[in-house]
């Protein structure tokens, strides 16, 4: 990667305008000199971009196929909306075609299914810590210099303050579109209920400080797209979707790892179906096991039997295959 950033920005940096990943890794300086960066100081900087999220990513694919075993009608309206993109296991049983970065924000119903799950299970349970450094206020309090804090983005985002009940998983809620049985979370609110891009393609991120209260409705840069506007009676007082954690210690290799979560999710759906180990004794055991040991993961790990599909008719017929 090193040499390809190299071939094509030397002698002459990439111009401003570029913001692909290659150039802006291309444009680092050093921070005494301002020369571009040589092979021996670059290449960490490229290695920690592309691997410091190594575990959130696959714990994040972990966490959805999760969500998706124990959700099989959540599971099954994913493939169909793979299948309406070509994206699913042919009929004949040959193998999907690979997804392009243009398939992965046509496919809102599997993003709202990220963004749920990364609301209950938020990899990154704890955001970065950081020191006060002026008085700011949060919620009814006034919090001095000098305080250390420590932001729980568990706690935030599955706080029934934050959140009309927060233990269910539901996309829908994601999606400006009535839920099945009435009052989706765009009528529930009144208001906009699938703000922003749901593709995630664009980011923005932010550099607000803790006493930020803009209405947690409104297109905010959290990584995945912006959270719904919230429901009666929940509080609008401030961020409460933040699985990159948010500001300027918020994850800069997001949009990577999300084309990373997305693709793999898109990869094992076409060809899967995802069951639980009937020997792990159910969702409700699995989340009993949640451990939070810098990623929030399942203590012994996560057991799951995948199925291969028969093709873009399979409508789970097949008994479980292979763990």
């Amino acid at each position: 990667m090193y040499d390809t950033i190299r071939s094509r920005g030397t002698p002459v940096l990439p111009p401003d305008g570029v913001t692909d990943l290659w150039a802006c890794l291309g444009r680092v300086r050093h921070h005494v000199t301002g020369a571009p960066l040589g092979r021996d100081a670059l290449v960490p900087e490229i290695g920690a971009l592309m691997m410091a999220g190594f575990d959130t990513s696959s714990h994040s694919v972990a966490w959805v196929l999760f969500a998706l075993a124990a959700h099989p009608e959540v599971q099954r309206r994913c493939r169909r909306e793979l299948a309406a993109r070509g994206l699913l296991k042919e009929r004949d049983g040959s193998p999907p075609r690979d997804p392009s970065l243009e398939d992965l924000s046509q496919l809102p119903y599997l993003n709202a299914v990220i963004d749920e799950t990364m609301r209950m299970f938020p990899v990154a349970a704890t955001a970065s810590v950081r020191e006060v450094t002026q008085p700011t206020r949060v919620g009814d309090y006034l919090i001095p210099p000098g305080v250390i804090v420590w932001p729980m983005l568990y706690a935030l985002h599955n706080s029934t303050h934050n959140w009309v009940r927060p233990d269910e998983f539901r996309p829908e809620r994601w999606l400006a579109e009535p839920e099945e049985g009435g009052g989706g979370s765009h009528d529930e609110a009144g208001g906009n209920g699938g703000c922003g891009d749901r593709s995630g393609a664009t980011l923005r991120p932010t550099s607000q400080s803790l006493s930020d209260s803009a209405d947690a409705g409104s297109c905010k840069g959290n990584g995945s797209g912006a959270a719904p506007a919230p429901t009666a009676g929940v509080s609008n007082g401030g961020k409460r979707f933040m699985p990159f954690s948010d500001g300027m210690k918020s994850c800069m290799g997001q949009a990577l790892g999300l084309m990373e979560v997305r693709t793999m999710l898109v990869v094992l759906l076409g060809r899967y179906r995802v069951d639980l180990d009937p020997s792990g004794g159910g969702p409700e055991a699995v989340q009993r096991s949640m451990i939070m040991s810098l990623t929030l993961k399942i203590k012994g790990g996560l057991r799951l039997v995948f199925t291969p599909l028969r093709g873009s008719e399979d409508e789970d017929g097949a008994s479980p295959g292979n763990a």
